[in-house]
């Protein structure tokens, strides 16, 4: 059976790990995960087991090889099919069965992205250390970090060595590099564009928005609006925040309590 292969890129271990297994429970043969931890996962942690035996060199604005070598890892299962990202503040918002449902049947990868725009030198955004050169700017593309690839495509992105030592000369690689990538092999219309992980830019002067307590309206909302709009995950979740307003709304949890919340 195919499966969808969880790939968790984090500084240490994944937050909210019980909504995690709720998400993943009675589906053992549809999944499988890969934690790559830059400090280390704790050893009572049930995302341990998941652990990469071996650790790339990253930092926050250079990831894609880290990426890279999850997916290497990750495709020595013949049965992982579809490959997703995700960092240790996501949580998922819909459940197992559907975001199964909705990927395993596309022909296609999914991400969102756009123009580099730090590659035209008629705008404000224009940026030397994230032109990259000597790729046309007409080529070079931004992209949403949190990927969802087809095996197809992961296969190729493991096998390609020029590119992505060029990419990752510069900053904000995992923006970059596969959107080009896609670009350059004449790929694009092999992706549906599509962001299925929400992050909020918009709310505080230093973007992203961090969601600390879901009692609050405009939080439990956002998150809200995201469910009903069949959103795979959001980010940016606090280790310590309150997610109990939602657990009604969440498919896979127990809504016991529901009551209280509604």
């Amino acid at each position: 059976m195919f499966k969808i292969a969880f790939l968790f890129l984090t500084m240490a271990g994944v937050f909210h790990e019980h909504y995690w297994q709720d998400f993943f429970s009675g589906h053992q043969n549809k999944y499988s995960i890969l934690v790559h931890s830059k400090y280390g996962v704790d050893n009572n942690s049930w995302f341990k087991p998941f652990e990469m035996p071996y650790r790339v060199e990253n930092s926050w604005a250079r990831t894609m090889k880290a990426q890279i070598a999850m997916l290497k890892e990750a495709l020595k299962d013949t049965d992982n099919e579809i490959f997703i990202f995700c960092s240790q503040n996501c949580l998922p918002l819909q459940s197992f069965d559907f975001m199964y449902d909705m990927v395993m049947p596309l022909h296609k990868s999914i991400f969102s992205y756009e123009i580099n725009p730090h590659a035209d030198k008629s705008r404000s955004c224009y940026a030397t250390h994230r032109d990259i050169q000597p790729i046309a700017a007409n080529k070079q593309y931004k992209n949403t970090q949190w990927i969802i690839l087809k095996r197809k495509h992961a296969q190729m992105m493991v096998d390609d060595a020029e590119l992505i030592n060029l990419i990752s000369r510069y900053p904000h690689d995992q923006e970059h590099y596969p959107s080009i990538f896609f670009a350059l092999y004449g790929m694009l219309d092999e992706v549906y564009k599509c962001e299925k992980t929400m992050v909020v830019w918009h709310l505080n002067k230093n973007p992203p928005y961090v969601f600390h307590n879901l009692i609050d309206p405009q939080e439990f909302m956002l998150i809200a609006d995201a469910i009903k709009y069949g959103v795979f995950f959001v980010r940016k979740l606090d280790e310590h925040c309150n997610l109990k307003p939602i657990d009604h709304l969440l498919d896979y949890k127990n809504t016991t309590n529901a009551q209280l919340f509604t």
